[in-house]
C-alpha cells in the first residue's frame, strides 16, 4: 500500500505541473483568439475525451506530457485564428507562456513553504559547532556575501555553493562590523561518503531572522532566484564535468525521490 501510495503521489505531481504548464499555453491561445482543438494532459492512449464548444479534452494515459494543439503551429493554415496569422508578441507570449506559469507556480509553493516557517533562515553566521575548523577565520556575526565568488543571498545559497567545492578549501567574501572582508582558504575538510562520494564537512550553522509579511515576500523572490539559479549552476556544472551524468536521474528516479518525500510530510513534499 505504501508503495502503491508513493507511485500515485509521483504521478500526480507530474500531472499537476503538466497541467499547469499546458494551462499557460492555454490560457493565452484562448485569450489571443487561437483556434484550439484539443487541451491534453499526458500522452498515449485517450483514457478521456469530451468535447466543449470547439476544443476536446483529453486525458491521456502515460503522465509524461501534454500538449496544447492550436490551429496552424505545426503545419501552414490559411485560416485567420491560426497560430501563424496572430500577432508577433501574441505568439511569443504563447510559447513562453508555460515557462512563465511553472515559475508563478513555484513562487506560490515557495509562499506557502515560507508561510509554514516560525522564522527565517539568514545568510549571517550564527554559530559553529563543536571542533569546528572553519572558527578560525570565520565569526559569529560575519554575514556572508560570496563564496568562491558566487553571490550569496540566502541560506539555500550558502549550502548548494559548499556542495560545488571539491577540495574543502573555500574562500569567502564576509561583512564584519560594517566592512566588507576578503576571508580565503578556510580549509572545512572534506568527508567520504560509504558510497565512495566526498563532501564538504560544514561545520557552522546561520542566524535566524524575524519573520514579517515583507521579509517573507522578500525571501520567497530570492529563495525563487536561488532555485533557478541552482537550475543552470547545475546544468553548467554537468558541461565542465564538476557533476557527473551518474548522479543524474532519470523518471524513475524522480519519481521515486517523489514518493518517498511524499511520506515525510507536506513541508518536504513541497519543497520536492
Amino acid at each position: 500500500m505504501n508503495v502503491l501510495f508513493q507511485i500515485l503521489c509521483a504521478v500526480f505531481v507530474f500531472s499537476f505541473l503538466i497541467f499547469i504548464h499546458e494551462l499557460g499555453h492555454f490560457s493565452v491561445a484562448k485569450l489571443s483568439g487561437m483556434l484550439v482543438h484539443e487541451f491534453s494532459i499526458g500522452m498515449g492512449p485517450v483514457l478521456f475525451k469530451k468535447t466543449v464548444g470547439e476544443t476536446a479534452y483529453a486525458i491521456r494515459a502515460l503522465p509524461i506530457g501534454g500538449f496544447v494543439a492550436v490551429e496552424g503551429e505545426e503545419t501552414d493554415s490559411n485560416d485567420s485564428r491560426s497560430f501563424g496569422h496572430a500577432k508577433l508578441w501574441k505568439r511569443i507570449l504563447f510559447v513562453s507562456a508555460g515557462a512563465l506559469m511553472n515559475l508563478i507556480l513555484g513562487f506560490i509553493i515557495l509562499s506557502i513553504l515560507v508561510g509554514m516557517r516560525q522564522v527565517l533562515p539568514s545568510n549571517t553566521i550564527g554559530g559553529f559547532y563543536e571542533g569546528s575548523a572553519s572558527a578560525e577565520h570565520l565569526q559569529e556575526g560575519d554575514q556572508i556575501l560570496k563564496i568562491n565568488g558566487s553571490r550569496i543571498f540566502t541560506a539555500n545559497d550558502i549550502s548548494f555553493s559548499l556542495s560545488l567545492d571539491r577540495d574543502g578549501i573555500v574562500d569567502f567574501t564576509v561583512l564584519r562590523n560594517g566592512k566588507t572582508l576578503e576571508v580565503p582558504q578556510v580549509d572545512f575538510g572534506m568527508e567520504t561518503a560509504p558510497d565512495g562520494t566526498k563532501f564538504l564537512h560544514l561545520d557552522f550553522y546561520v542566524q535566524s531572522q524575524q519573520k514579517t509579511f515583507w521579509s517573507g515576500t522578500v525571501y520567497t523572490v530570492q529563495w525563487m532566484i536561488s532555485i533557478v539559479r541552482q537550475v543552470w549552476l547545475s546544468f553548467l556544472n554537468l558541461i565542465t564535468g564538476n557533476f557527473k551524468l551518474s548522479e543524474l536521474s532519470g523518471p524513475v528516479g524522480v519519481s521515486t525521490a517523489i514518493g518517498q518525500a511524499s511520506t515525510m510530510g507536506l513541508r518536504t513534499f513541497l519543497n520536492m
